[in-house]
């Protein structure tokens, strides 16, 4: 992500040791009106194997509990967050 910092300067990451990332963004999209995604990679991501991120279940879960709590996401929508953010996923990472 590419942030302003007025937007950014008051958004704080957590201590949680997961899906604390997931959280930053929610936190910085509930404070602008304005997002934009680009279709172009410009950066990597490396995930070690022994890392937090390799458990896809307790991810689901987490996302599935910031987006109920946090964002206040039905059902039918926290599902298609969690079908979009999988897809998204399997585009950059693909299957391991």
């Amino acid at each position: 992500m590419i942030i302003k910092r007025h937007i950014a300067k008051d958004v704080k990451f957590t201590k949680t040791k997961i899906c604390e990332d997931y959280f930053y963004k929610c936190g910085v999209l509930k404070k602008t009106k304005y997002a934009y995604c680009l279709n172009q990679i410009l950066t990597k991501y490396q995930i070690r194997d022994n890392s937090l991120q390799n458990n896809y279940l307790k991810n689901f879960y987490w996302i599935w509990i910031i987006n109920k709590n946090y964002n206040k996401l039905n059902f039918l929508n926290n599902l298609k967050s969690l079908f979009f953010i999988s897809l998204n996923s399997l585009k950059k990472y693909g299957l391991k």
